[in-house]
């Protein structure tokens, strides 16, 4: 990771971990709760060029294995550790020291809060040789260059140093709209995405998990924008159009996940400068005004990429279009909408908790999607919005489901919530953290 801005993301918006630990380590020698029921046997995890295997053992102990893969070979590390559980923790206890991690397991997924990010890990059967398809996604998409990620106080020099940072992008990307949907999915049918019941707190893991998500992607693409505003064709190996194309399509990022964040809490902090930590707390009728500013700027210049996995000038104009949708603009979203040739899905890796669940992409801004937006924008006073529920449920369509139900007045009879569950909970230690944030009514 870029070490300067995780320093950042970290100080601003990562749940405060003494906090959570106050709340939920009462017990550390517990070995009835859940989390100790859960916990036993086989994980499994990805980040950058490792795959790392831990298992947990009923007496205490336990191990992990990392399988590293550099200069097109494996090669392993094991290391040892003792942990303890309770109810909502583990306690690590390793020859470097000793950890306290907030964790929950949900189905076959585990969720550890560690160093201000979470890490999810997935249950497998202990056997190295039933992760071969994690290994070939390794093989086939880690890009060598000393790790993966460019140093934080180098410049990137070439088109394959920027194509790397975006990549990262649209990676973090994708941990938030599954952590949104998870939301959505709970305030939708109390049930999270396994069928265990589930319930939307202020203190909770999933309001958390969110937060955490949108806000990396958030203060990263902020870091990259601003320093890639800072290159000139002369001083690396590209031109000033790469550049400029490049930074549009960070910058498209970061409006997407600003504009989840909006529907989300209402309140936005927009990071403006990592290095001097500055932000900006923002209602949702100011984020959705400064990212058509943005987005109108870039809807035309953007790097010229094959597939449906990156963001074109199409789905810009289609993300400008549901933000209309949003403020109420009817007629601007619709002129928007009309030829709009979008094609545009979040790649889901093997790895990934929901890949069970939608498969290998979700989509964003596909033809159908457009067509049903279409129809939201013609719709006028007397249109029917649960012709246009029942389309999107047809469909299978996920992401955006429940920001069309608040913008049709249909979310509170589909959902049975209250109407200040139409927005979530701020996190309750993002509160602690920052004393010029407020809480949602109701909460």
């Amino acid at each position: 990771m870029i070490i300067g801005m995780r320093t950042v993301f970290t100080a601003f918006m990562s749940v405060c971990l003494a906090a959570v630990l106050m709340s939920c380590v009462q017990d550390d020698n517990s070995s009835d709760g859940q989390l100790s029921r859960d916990i036993y046997g086989h994980w499994f995890y990805i980040e950058d060029n490792e795959l790392s295997c831990l298992t947990f053992n009923p007496d205490g102990s336990g191990d992990c294995v990392h399988h590293i893969w550099k200069d097109s070979e494996w090669t392993e590390e094991t290391y040892q550790f003792d942990f303890t559980v309770s109810d909502e923790a583990l306690v690590f206890n390793t020859e470097e020291g000793v950890w306290m991690c907030p964790a929950a397991v949900t189905g076959g997924s585990m969720s550890v809060s560690a160093e201000g990010r979470i890490i999810v890990m997935t249950r497998y059967s202990g056997n190295i040789g039933d992760l071969e398809e994690q290994k070939r996604y390794i093989e086939e998409n880690w890009i060598e260059n000393g790790s993966g990620h460019l140093d934080p106080d180098e410049f990137p020099n070439t088109e394959k140093d920027l194509l790397t940072i975006v990549d990262a992008l649209y990676e973090d990307l994708v941990k938030f709209v599954e952590n949104q949907l998870q939301l959505e999915r709970i305030r939708l049918t109390h049930e999270d995405f396994y069928g265990n019941e589930a319930y939307i707190e202020p203190y909770g893991d999933y309001v958390e998990d969110a937060w955490n998500a949108v806000y990396e992607v958030i203060c990263k693409s902020t870091y990259e924008i601003n320093r890639l505003g800072s290159l000139s064709e002369n001083e690396v190996d590209m031109t000033q159009s790469a550049i400029s194309a490049y930074t549009n399509e960070v910058k498209a990022l970061k409006s997407m996940a600003m504009f989840g964040a909006a529907q989300l809490w209402g309140q936005v902090v927009d990071v403006t400068d990592c290095d001097a930590g500055e932000y900006a707390i923002m209602s949702a009728e100011s984020t959705y005004s400064a990212l058509e500013n943005m987005l109108l700027d870039i809807d035309s210049d953007l790097p010229e990429h094959n597939g449906s996995y990156r963001i074109s000038a199409e789905a810009v104009k289609a993300l400008r279009a549901e933000i209309a949708l949003t403020c109420g603009d009817m007629q601007k979203a619709g002129d928007l909408l009309k030829n709009c040739r979008a094609d545009f899905s979040l790649s889901i890796a093997p790895n990934s908790y929901t890949y069970e669940l939608f498969g290998d992409a979700i989509p964003v801004y596909t033809p159908v999607k457009i067509d049903l937006l279409l129809q939201e924008a013609n719709m006028g006073e007397d249109g029917s919005a649960s012709d246009l529920d029942t389309s999107w449920n047809r469909n299978k369509l996920y992401y955006g489901y429940w920001p069309m139900l608040k913008r049709t007045g249909l979310a509170q009879s589909v959902s049975g919530c209250e109407d200040h569950e139409l927005l979530m909970p701020i996190p309750a230690a993002v509160l602690m953290m920052m004393d010029d944030m407020y809480q949602n009514p109701g909460y």
